[in-house]
């Protein structure tokens, strides 16, 4: 979302939007794709030498559950974004010009929010993506799926610790 910081009211305005998914930059991923705009609503005022946007993002994500395997898509939202890009910054190496440095220059007509808009939509991906908090996931021995019916594997047994449980019933003896 490009900003025209020359066109902005003095109290700033409120700004609702789509940006398409591209710009989330995450077509090649193969656990997750993405199935909507990346919508916001927010309000962006300049103040200084800084636009400061606050606002709400959301975007629809499909994710491959981490216990059961299966594709499930889910709201992703960032109620509170909070974005602040210092205008006056050299758009090269990120640093912020002097004031000297900055009289010699004219500010930027627009301001790109898409990077920390992307950025923040990013953070708010769940760690470990579940379809849902009951989902009992694969068996570990033939794969069924516990969520469509019970297998009929057998608890595997961890005789590991058996040489440690014998010690102990022949100290008691």
């Amino acid at each position: 979302m490009k900003i025209d910081i020359k066109a902005l009211p003095e109290f700033g305005e409120q700004i609702r939007g789509e940006d398409p998914p591209e710009v989330m930059d995450l077509q090649d991923e193969k656990d997750l794709t993405i199935q909507s705009p990346l919508r916001y609503d927010m309000h962006v005022q300049l103040c200084g030498d800084e636009l400061i946007a606050r606002g709400a993002l959301e975007i629809d994500v499909a994710f491959n559950c981490v216990r059961c395997t299966k594709a499930f898509t889910t709201a992703i939202c960032e109620p509170a974004y909070d974005g602040v890009v210092n205008v006056l910054a050299d758009l090269e190496t990120g640093e912020t010009l002097s004031r000297e440095q900055s009289h010699n220059m004219d500010p930027p007509q627009f301001v790109d929010l898409t990077p920390d808009m992307r950025e923040s939509i990013l953070l708010a991906f769940p760690a470990h993506p579940v379809c849902n908090a009951g989902c009992k996931g694969l068996c570990p021995q033939c794969g069924a799926n516990w969520n469509q019916a019970p297998c009929d594997c057998s608890e595997p047994t961890d005789d590991r610790w058996d040489a440690l449980d014998r010690l102990d019933i022949e100290s008691k003896e």
